[in-house]
Parts: C-alpha cells; structure tokens; sequence
C-alpha cells in the first residue's frame, strides 16, 4: 500500500494534534497539584502554630475551599479536553474520601499527627491508583509523599506538621509547577 505525501503529512499532523491535546490533558492536572499543595501547605501549618480546633476549623474551610477550586478546573478543563474518565476520577474521589472518613472514625487516631498520616497516606493512595491509570508520574509522586511523610512521621513528631507542611506540600506544588512546565 502506498501513501501519498499529503496523506503521510495529515498523518502527521493528527498525530501532532492528539500529543497536543494529551499534553493539555496532563498539564492541566497541574494544577490539582498546585491547589492542594498550597493547601496542605496552609493547613499544616496551621496545624502546627495553632493545633487542636482551630486546626480543624481551618482544614474544613481549606478543604471545602480545595473542593470547590477543584470543581471548578475540572469544569474549566472539560471545555478544553474531552475525556470520559473525569466523572470517574471524580468519583474515585468521592468514594476514597467517604471511606477515609469511615476508617478514621473506626481507627480513632490518637493524636493529631497519626490522624494527619492517615489522611495522607489515604490521598497518597488515591495518587498512586490514579497514576496507575493516568500516569506512573502521579503514582511516583503519592509513592514519594508517602515515604516522606513516614519519615517525618517517626523521625521528626514534633515538628511533622512543618514537615508536612513544607515536604508534602511543598512536593505537590512543585510536582505541578514541573509538569506544567514540562507539558504545559
């Protein structure tokens, strides 16, 4: 069979549009990890230079705030790339959260910063399953958030929250700033 030039060069330029649009598609989960790690980075510290139900107050605020901001690039992101994979990420999501918050209540932490860990490694979780369908990056980076936060975690208790706060935080921001970059 052969190809004309110009079918091999329209060829080539669909080829171009669709790693136009999956670099889009990437770079646009960007910034997710630029919103939550802001508010990882706001919420632990507030954690640690106001614990106990100050703490609490402004992680509900955060993460309802966290929510909306979310809602609001997946909106904005659906108008520029299609995919049928949102609504099901979105209620991965919902699903882990919803079981997070079951075996937390079951669990019943101990302190704040085993309740910290565990709300973690259950995002963290939630990155590694997404990169197994999206991208092993999202998987390496809830894998090294993970590992991070164990370490800090055992290491270093009385500062874990600005551990976290500029680690995991400061991780998830980056990760996004980079991938943005990189595909954006």
């Amino acid at each position: 069979m052969k190809v004309s030039r110009e079918e091999a060069q329209q060829s080539l330029e669909a080829i171009q549009q669709v790693s136009a649009q999956m670099r889009r598609t990437v770079a646009s989960g960007a910034d997710y990890l630029i919103l939550w790690g802001s508010i990882w980075f706001v919420g632990f510290l507030g954690n640690h230079f106001s614990p106990g139900a100050t703490s609490g107050l402004l992680w509900l605020v955060l993460t309802l705030m966290g929510g909306f901001g979310s809602y609001m690039l997946g909106r904005r992101t659906g108008r520029r790339v299609r995919t049928r994979s949102g609504l099901r990420l979105a209620l991965f999501w919902l699903a882990l959260t919803s079981y997070s918050l079951l075996w937390i209540w079951i669990a019943r932490p101990s302190d704040q910063n085993q309740l910290s860990l565990l709300i973690v490694t259950f995002a963290m979780f939630g990155y590694v399953v997404m990169g197994l369908w999206i991208g092993r990056t999202v998987a390496w980076i809830g894998l090294g958030v993970t590992a991070l936060a164990l370490v800090g975690y055992l290491l270093t208790p009385t500062i874990f929250n600005l551990w976290m706060a500029v680690l995991g935080g400061g991780t998830l921001m980056c990760s996004g700033i980079f991938v943005r970059r990189a595909w954006g």
